[in-house]
This record gives structure tokens, sequence and C-alpha cells, in this order.
């Protein structure tokens, strides 16, 4: 059919309320992207939107993002294909639930913050209703048009303030907004068309995750495009704080504590993207993490931290980089986008390939991350969150339990070495003789990769492996090893550098 890459297009997304969405950006962007891209990664999606532009490309879709409540959109929008909300479901959601004992939160915490009572009591008792509807792709639709019905009703659209019920007693605000004083269902029976409409089969296996993206990236492959748009760190970047209640209301939280006048859940979640001293080190990381991903789509904002020159030479470590830019001509982006700033969007290509030989050094950093570091990722920080007595019992267990390995592999180096030679990636086998350099942070295991910039360890231990290499056996340093798929079996000569901090 002519213009096929547009057949989608007759499904609209509905239009979001969320700081930083690019909504309104998304003819911009689609000028960017690759037009041989079938595989798309929608990294940190927030409302969705761009991963939407992508379903409706015809791409196979695969969005994240670590907060849930962005994930149900995901899952509803992008993952589901054909199934919607239809009218016995919602007899199901607006019954009164046999469950009322259990869900009483919103009542008990956000009564006279967000919400009269009658409003919280009601919102309650439809999410106690939601796990009987007999879909994931249900329960994911009416979280997703329950969220955004709050958010309709609360004057910025966000939770990030305590005037909500002083705005909607307000009568000049609410000739200008009528939702404020709308019932939630009437605006939930509003909005439900709008989101069933939207949903359609693309001929795609799409997939919506709710992890931290450093702990996705290993698990996923084949991807042709990855859209980042992290938070706009030193600008507007507190999505937990802005949109905590619709992260408590999908989760349900009941051990969490509550604190302030917004009454936001405490401890926050780990993002490792909206905070100064996690961002730059995040980012390394998550270019690392992508190397296999030819090109990159990266959303930035010119009031952003780092700043735009620093954030250039921190990518073009890894791509090529374009800079395009639009100015805001008003603050309706978020995120930073006040009038006269600027969107900024990183267009990221492949560096060409040079061969050049084995590398005597290798840091393995990456391929152990990968094999162990980020499976757990997202179970370390989510125990770390919760911050209780079990929790932390089990992280100083596990910690004790690296201390063993390390302590027994630095007695005997053979053993790890044969390990690595025997997990490394198929497509850079090698058998060649190699020297390992093994880095480790005993106070924070899973982020030991950051200490390959700590010249002041590393360079002492490299000299004094060098100066005392003399002492070496050969015989010490000869390993054995089979690898899954090579008939033969490999001898090679290996030693280790532990850097232990």
């Amino acid at each position: 059919m002519l213009f096929e890459e547009y057949q989608y297009f007759q499904y609209q997304f509905p239009e979001p309320q969320y700081l930083g969405a690019k909504h309104t950006l998304l003819p911009w962007i689609n000028q960017f992207i690759p037009k041989n891209t079938k595989i798309a990664l929608d990294a940190f999606a927030g409302s969705q939107s761009v991963g939407y532009l992508f379903k409706q490309l015809g791409y196979k879709v695969i969005t994240n993002d670590f907060l849930n409540f962005n994930n149900q959109i995901g899952k509803a929008l992008i993952e589901n294909s054909d199934i919607k909300l239809e009218k016995d479901d919602l007899q199901l959601l607006f019954q009164p639930s046999n469950n009322k004992d259990k869900f009483k939160l919103i009542e008990e915490i956000f009564t006279n913050v967000f919400f009269e009572r009658e409003e919280a009591e009601f919102l309650d008792n439809f999410r106690a209703n939601i796990p009987l509807l007999d879909s994931d792709y249900k329960q994911a639709l009416a979280f997703t048009v329950i969220n955004r019905s709050m958010t309709r009703k609360i004057t910025m659209g966000h939770f990030g303030h305590t005037q909500a019920l002083v705005y909607a007693n307000d009568p000049e605000r609410v000739k200008r907004n009528r939702s404020l004083i709308r019932p939630i269902k009437e605006i939930f029976e509003e909005l439900l068309p709008k989101y069933n409409n939207a949903i359609f089969d693309n001929k795609q296996d799409n997939q919506s995750y709710n992890l931290n993206i450093l702990a996705l990236l290993p698990n996923i492959e084949n991807v042709d495009l990855a859209y980042f748009d992290p938070p706009y760190c030193d600008s507007h970047a507190d999505y937990q704080g802005f949109y905590h209640l619709l992260e408590t209301y999908t989760e349900y939280w009941k051990e969490k504590d509550f604190v302030n006048g917004i009454k936001r859940y405490e401890p926050q979640r780990f993002s490792g993207f909206d905070k100064k001293r996690d961002v730059i080190s995040s980012f390394e990381k998550l270019f690392e993490l992508s190397e296999n991903i030819p090109n990159w789509l990266i959303s930035y904002n010119n009031r952003s931290y780092p700043g735009i020159e620093e954030f250039e030479k921190l990518i073009s470590k890894y791509r090529n980089v374009k800079i395009e830019t639009k100015t805001y001509q008003n603050g309706r982006g978020g995120k930073g986008s006040v009038a006269g700033s600027q969107e900024i969007l990183f267009v990221c290509s492949p560096k060409k390939k040079h061969s050049v030989g084995a590398p005597i050094v290798s840091n393995n950093h990456k391929e152990q991350s990968v094999n162990e570091g980020h499976i757990s990722y997202e179970i370390i920080e989510k125990m770390k969150d919760r911050n209780d007595p079990f929790c932390m019992d089990v992280l100083t267990t596990l910690k004790n339990e690296k201390l063993q390995i390390l302590k027994e592999v630095q007695e005997n180096p053979k053993t790890l070495a044969t390990w690595l030679y025997e997990n490394q990636g198929e497509m850079r086998f090698g058998s060649e003789n190699r020297l390992f350099l093994v880095l480790v942070d005993t106070d924070d295991f899973g982020n030991s990769w950051k200490l390959k910039r700590n010249l002041d360890l590393l360079k002492p231990a490299i000299l004094n492996y060098l100066d005392n290499f003399k002492n070496k056996k050969i015989d010490d340093l000869q390993v054995n090893f089979e690898f899954k798929g090579k008939p033969q079996p490999f001898t090679a000569l290996t030693d280790i550098i532990f850097v232990v901090k």
C-alpha cells in the first residue's frame, strides 16, 4: 500500500498530561529515526508516547520504565494488541468490593491531601477490584486509565504540591478546569474509549518491562535503535516526587513510609540518572551496555546536568554525534522545558570500526556484569529500597559470600582465569594469552567497574604486578579450558591483576 509505514497512524495515542512527555515532539523526533529500523527500544518510556510512535511505524517495540505505573501504560497500549475493557469489566471494577478491609490505603493516607474521603474510598474500591479482571492486559488498561483520571482531577496534573483541594474549591480555577470537581468515575468513563480505540495489532511481539534500564540491557539483543529520554538531571527530574501517588496506587505499598505534606513514599526507587552524584557514571554504564545497538537517539535539555558540551564529549567516546535542537515556545514540555529553553536531540550513529590486534590487558567488567551483576541488580536495588531488617541481613550475607569468593580466587587466580576463558562471549572468542584486570569495590560490588577511572588504585597495582612478574613460573600461568561448541581443548598463558578497594 502507498506509504505503508504509516498504515497504523489511524490509531491515536491518548494525549498525556506528563512532565517531559514527548507527545508534541513526535513529528520532529520521527525525522531522525533511521529508515532501516526494525526493532526499537524506548528505554526511559515515561508516558510511552515515543514507544507508541515506534509501534505505529510497524517496529517491534521493547519499552521500559523503572516506575511500574508507566510500565502499565506500555503493557496496555504497546504490548497489548487487541484486548479492551468492555461493559462487563466496568461493572466488575465499579461493584462494591468484598475485600474492603485490605484496601484502605488511599483513604487512610491521602484523604484531605488530594481527595475528599468519598473519592478516596472509590479509588480503594476500584483498586481492590482490578485483580478480578481476567487478563493482565485488562488490568494494565484499568491502571492506565484510572491513573490518567487522577492526573486530570489534580491541578497541574501531578502530585508534587499540596494545593489540590484548595484549587478544587476555587470557583475561578473550576471555571478553567471543571475536572477539579468532577467525580473520578465520570472522568474514567470519559477517557476509556480513547484508550480502547488506541489499541491495535502491528503484527509484532512487542514487550513492556519494569526494570532499571541497566538491568534490562544485558538481556535484550538485536535492537536496531535505542531511544534514551532519561530524567533531565538538575531540571525537574523528580518523577517519583511528582507522580508518587500513581506509583503508590499501582504497587499499593503498605510497608513504605509516607513523608512530608504530599505523602511521598520513602525510600524511593533507585534511578541512577536523577542525582548529580550518580548521573555521569550511570550514563557511562548505559552507553557501554548499549554497545551492540547501532543507532541511538538521546533526548536532552539545555538546562540539564551535565551540560551539552560535556555530554556530547561523553557520547563521542562511543558514537558519532549530530546535535539537533528545538526551542520551546511555552513550558508544556515539562522537565526543564520552560519557554525559551531548548530540547536537544543527540542523533548517534556507529563509529567506523578498525581492525586491531587483541589487547594484552582485558577489562572484563562488562562480561562479568552481564553474567553476574545485572542478573541480580534489580533484586538487590529493591532490597535496598525496602531497607528492612530481613533485606539488610540478606544483603550482608551476600556481601560476605562475595568476599569469601574474592579471597579464594585471589589465592588461586587460575580458577577465575579458567572461568573467564570458558564464559567469554561467543562472538569474541579467543584462546590467545591474556592478562586480566579484575576490579572489585568491596563496598559496592555492582559498581566495581567505576574503579576503571581510579588511577590512584590502578597504577600501583599494575606497576607492582609488573615489578614482580620475574618471580612468576610458567607452569603457574598455564590454564587448560574447553569452550562450548568447540571440539578441541585449549591452552593459554594467563594471569590476573586484582585491584581491590
